[in-house]
């Protein structure tokens, strides 16, 4: 078996022409991979992964997370979930309390996808609390300019431990 891991975060604060507002966004992807390699194809065998959006339109934050867990060869097939929230505060929409769950998908091996979660995967739920993984840190930014709203990237990235996750948690790093 050959494991895969990625990670990115991905910001723009400030963009011109934007109608008034700032345009900022914050994006974060965290994927694993096992890949099965017992024969001349390789197969996705598990995969967890989580994909994070925040952006700022005119003044009003929305938030969005998809997470999906599973496998497409043990059976237990792919759960899929969405969350979203939006709110003129930015603590808000990165609050795991205020997101709300849009779907709950299954995908399972030769089936056409169902609501809810597969027998068995619960898939990555969106936890409680502040969500790091909007905003990796222990605190916010100050809010009082659009530099000051996200992580910088640069630092982010310099501060992590590595790509070495065995398994994909909405915490900052692992």
């Amino acid at each position: 078996m050959k494991r895969n891991t990625y990670e990115g975060r991905f910001d723009r604060i400030d963009a011109d022409g934007c109608g008034g507002g700032s345009c900022g966004w914050s994006r974060h992807y965290r994927v694993l991979l096992d890949l099965l390699d017992g024969t001349s194809e390789i197969i996705p065998e598990g995969i967890e992964g989580v994909i994070s959006d925040i952006y700022d339109n005119s003044g009003t934050y929305y938030s969005s997370m998809s997470t999906i867990k599973g496998s497409m060869t043990t059976g237990s097939g792919l759960t899929g979930i969405q969350y979203s929230a939006s709110n003129a505060s930015l603590a808000h929409v990165v609050d795991a309390n205020n997101l709300t769950q849009n779907t709950i998908s299954c995908f399972a091996l030769d089936a056409d996808p169902a609501a809810g979660a597969c027998a068995g995967n619960a898939g990555i739920t969106k936890g409680t609390g502040t969500l790091a993984f909007f905003l990796p840190g222990s605190t916010f930014k100050s809010e009082t300019t659009a530099a000051d709203k996200y992580l910088d990237g640069d630092v982010w990235f310099a501060n992590l431990a590595g790509l070495n996750f065995t398994s994909v948690s909405l915490a900052p790093e692992q």
